[in-house]
């Protein structure tokens, strides 16, 4: 979002290579970098002005935080002979950016201006990726400098660590012994080359695949072994095969809080070997683990090189059976809905056949909208699903939305929201209008903030949840030149979504309500995990 008069907006729109993409509202922006971001599997720079405007921000360079997703934070401060007399928009930044970044530096002298920049994507890139911030001195950010940063002289490239041939040898014989394997792939796995390594690797152990809520999209979940997300959205059908696994191989995750739900006790209790390229997300929420330092598509590419080496292998018919037996029973019992009865799993499950190519479906993370983190309610094959960190800030996924289409402008982009989430992420529906992007919305009606609702309804209590979307959605939209649509059953449904499809390859977006009652349909995996209302 522009500032005042900070420069670095219009120095990027003046420079070859560079792309400036603004936004009303710096929560829309920094959910927009995060969005680029994470589809172009690169980092990417958020630009924010000083005081108010880069507070206004900070939820969404919390959730990339959170998220692990690389982002280079630039913002300009106060002139150095200023500091400390009370200038204009004066502000203390760098403390309250350490708690969200990996790492700040304000810039004081030009000389170091190329070294933080090459420092600051270095940092963001390697290790566990996340934001760094970066402050420049209004004096600073005058000019002019003499300097030239020659071609490709920035690290964007992560430095990588594979293991050791001892520690590949040792899991591969760990890998030969067990008879149940489960393999869960984190968001470290979510590329198409690193996911094929760990699709072959299961195939050749038998295992069952899994995926934690970022790392969905490194498996193709028709895969016969594939069961979709660990965790709080595992549906009961699949945790079963969880709980009957006598080993675990969890590569590129951190294994936070969301992603164990269900299957602590299990995971306690077997031979659980887990790899990340950081060492502070190794030894963190479970003891016992086999700690393994090492990049993902390496780690992978070394155990299927030592493969050919296996000999006499156990036979894993029977646990392939029983996973046929799981994968049968989820696309029976989850594989179809009633629209009158379940309009949001109904949604999810049409949005399955939205493009054949594939959906980069953009979740948030409110309380129906969790049904489509679940298989096969929602099944992801060809495309990528983008999803919040642990911090699921309301209103930012808009943003991200619009941050995933400009990476990839071809693809179909679809976001289900809740109606919590589309009142503070609502300036995102002009960016889309202004950029003529095709992205579709979709707006989980449901009255009011229906997590906390749920969360009060089972303590008899409720207050500041309800509020109701007026008639204020159709007139809106179709002022900026949208397509609206309220189907009220599954006929209207699929019509509504072909004419979004339509309108999104002509540049027009698309906001599709879905109405429902907070209390209706409420996802089988939330209630098994914190119980019903009743």
């Amino acid at each position: 979002m522009v500032g005042e008069g900070e420069g670095l907006l219009e120095a990027a729109s003046q420079c070859g290579g560079l792309e400036a993409c603004t936004a009303r509202d710096q929560r829309i922006a920094v959910g927009m970098a995060m969005g680029y971001a994470q589809i172009s599997r690169g980092p990417a720079v958020y630009a924010a002005s000083p005081g108010p405007g880069l507070v206004n921000g900070l939820v969404g360079v919390l959730e990339a935080y959170s998220a692990s997703v690389p982002l280079i934070v630039i913002s300009s401060g106060t002139s150095r002979e200023a500091k400390g007399t009370g200038a204009f928009q004066e502000f203390d930044s760098l403390p309250m950016m350490q708690a969200v970044t990996k790492w700040c530096y304000r810039v004081e002298h030009e000389s170091k201006a190329i070294w933080a920049l090459q420092r600051a994507f270095h940092m963001a890139v390697n290790g566990r990726q996340g934001p760094v911030y970066l402050e420049i001195p209004h004096d600073l950010v005058k000019g002019p400098y003499s300097w030239e940063l020659e071609a490709g002289a920035l690290p964007l490239a992560p430095a990588r660590v594979q293991p050791d041939a001892d520690t590949i040898d040792r899991l591969s014989g760990l890998l030969r012994e067990a008879e149940k394997p489960v393999f869960i792939a984190g968001g470290g796995c979510n590329d198409k080359s690193t996911g094929a390594f760990f699709t072959r690797l299961a195939e050749h152990y038998g295992a069952a695949m899994f995926t934690t809520a970022s790392g969905r999209g490194a498996v193709n979940e028709q895969h016969r072994q594939a069961f979709g997300n660990v965790g709080l959205y595992t549906l009961p059908e699949a945790r079963e095969l969880l709980e009957e696994a006598d080993l675990f191989l969890v590569i590129g995750s951190q294994l936070e809080e969301t992603a164990l739900l269900g299957w602590e006790e299990a995971a306690a209790g077997r031979l659980l070997i887990h790899v990340d390229c950081d060492y502070s997300s190794l030894m963190r929420a479970l003891t016992g683990e086999l700690p393994v330092l090492g990049d993902a598509s390496l780690t992978l590419q070394a155990l299927l090189d030592a493969v050919p080496a296996d000999r006499g292998q156990r036979s894993r018919e029977r646990w392939l059976e029983r996973q046929q037996q799981a994968k049968a029973a989820l696309i029976r019992q989850w594989g179809q809905a009633d629209y009158e009865r379940s309009p949001v799993r109904s949604t999810y499950l049409a949005l399955t056949e939205f493009d054949a190519d594939g959906v980069i479906l953009v979740q948030d993370n409110g309380l129906h909208d969790m049904w489509g983190y679940s298989y096969p309610i929602f099944t992801s094959a060809a495309g990528r699903t983008l999803v919040p960190g642990e911090q699921t800030a309301l209103g930012l996924p808009m943003g991200a939305a619009i941050g995933a289409k400009l990476a990839s402008a071809k693809a179909s982009v679809v976001t289900i929201i809740g109606d919590g989430s589309y009142a503070m992420g609502q300036g995102a529906l002009i960016t889309a209008a202004e950029r003529r992007l095709g992205i579709t919305f979709v707006i989980i009606n449901n009255q009011g903030y229906s997590w906390p609702r749920f969360q009060q309804a089972k303590a008899g209590v409720e207050v500041g949840c309800e509020f109701v979307l007026g008639s204020e959605l159709d007139p809106y939209v179709r002022s900026l030149g949208g397509y609206f649509a309220k189907p009220g059953n599954r006929e209207e449904l699929a019509a509504a979504l072909k004419e979004a499809k339509r309108r999104n390859e002509n540049g027009s977006f698309a906001l599709i309500e879905i109405a429902t009652g907070w209390d209706q349909d409420l996802p089988v995996t939330v209630l098994d995990q914190y119980g019903d209302i009743q």
